[in-house]
């Protein structure tokens, strides 16, 4: 049985000062020198990521070294959670049988040597994520473009908004109670 190796890629560089997540087959723009190049990102067999440009071919140059700085790479699974979503190292998935939330994809060689669910609160204990089935799993974002996810903030549970509750006085000299709902302060000191 074989199963695809992919990966997909984290930058967070002055290209992307707020970091931008690339999948396979996403084109990409990096600065070369001077100028900002396009093409589609491989990593070569060191590990070394690398810039495919189709314009290189004729000088014999069919892709480029591109820095490691600002730059995490995750491996595809082989798994995808119940709604088809192919899983990564780094992604944030809800275990639909447990009651203690969000867990993290890791590869963990130590002990396991495989794909392993992480709780926050519990880093020494996994769940192997192999030894469930994709109608159990379901991703909920990614530890990169949701930071606060798995250690959600106490004020709007992880939610990035809350209730704020206006109470105003009507024309009839009643009470009356308005509901907003607003970025939570919070978080949003945190972008």
């Amino acid at each position: 049985m074989s199963r695809e190796i992919k990966f997909r890629v984290w930058m967070s560089n002055t290209i992307n000062p707020n970091g931008k997540m690339y999948n396979p087959g996403d084109e990409i723009e990096i600065g070369v020198g001077n100028r900002k190049e396009k093409g589609a990102l491989l990593i070569n067999q060191n590990g070394t990521l690398m810039l495919s440009d189709n314009k290189r071919e004729g000088a014999n140059m069919a892709s480029a070294r591109i820095s490691n700085n600002g730059v995490t790479i995750m491996q595809y699974t082989g798994l995808k959670d119940k709604n088809g979503v192919e899983i990564y190292e780094g992604d944030v998935l809800e275990v639909c049988k447990k009651k203690n939330g969000l867990f993290q994809v890791e590869f963990k060689n130590q002990y396991v040597g495989g794909w392993v669910l992480t709780h926050p609160s519990s880093k020494n204990n996994y769940l192997s994520l192999g030894a469930r089935s994709p109608g159990e799993l379901e991703i909920k974002g990614n530890i990169y473009e949701h930071p606060n996810l798995l250690n959600p903030c106490k004020l709007c549970n992880g939610a990035g908004k809350i209730d704020v509750e206006e109470g105003v006085i009507g024309m009839d000299g009643e009470y009356e109670i308005d509901f907003d709902r607003i970025d939570c302060p919070r978080c949003n000191d945190n972008n």
